[in-house]
């Protein structure tokens, strides 16, 4: 998706045409693709964790990329609570509509306890693993929130710093760290 110029390779350039047309529009056919909408956040200058280089200009990157493939997108960096992340959320969501493609980019911090997935905002005061869901931003709250919204399609990437801060703790013992599958 991310690529929306199509690229052939060279081999298959022959005498074929190499555009791509939409089908005319016929009753056995799914309805034309919505809007693409677009929410990246790119958390880097954390304040209790170690603070991250790339995140933020890795989500500039993307958000420039993404307006470039037509994408209604809204970019967001450095937030600060885990309110600050649900207000972003909930307001992405909003816009949302049931023909939609959604598309939720994160680079930053980001942490599974319990096989549970969080993103940590840049204030998270997360000194063992029971701060977590009051600190952080459960992931599973964006699924819920986009099952809901109906869209035709999801795409969330997370570039996910997978450093996990309670490796020594006794509650963590034998855990891999970084994130779970959802």
């Amino acid at each position: 998706l991310l690529a929306a110029g199509l690229q052939l390779n060279a081999a298959a350039q022959d005498e074929r045409s190499a555009r791509v047309t939409a089908p005319a529009a016929s009753p056995g056919l799914a309805p034309e693709v919505g809007r693409r909408t677009a929410l990246v956040i790119g958390n880097a200058d954390y304040r209790h964790l170690t603070a991250l280089k790339n995140p933020v200009n890795d989500s500039r990157a993307i958000c420039q990329k993404l307006k470039s493939l037509r994408f209604d997108v809204e970019c967001a960096e450095n937030l600060a609570d885990p309110k600050a992340m649900r207000r972003v959320v909930a307001g992405f969501v909003k816009r949302l509509q049931p023909n939609d493609t959604a598309l939720f980019y994160y680079a930053g911090h980001g942490i599974e306890v319990g096989g549970e997935n969080y993103l940590i905002p840049t204030e998270a005061e997360v000194s063992s693993e029971s701060y977590v869901p009051d600190e952080t931003f459960r992931l599973s709250f964006l699924f819920d929130e986009l099952r809901n919204s109906k869209v035709r399609l999801s795409i969330l990437i997370l570039d996910a710093c997978r450093e996990n801060p309670f490796v020594q703790s006794r509650s963590a013992a034998g855990a891999g760290g970084g994130l779970a599958l959802p």
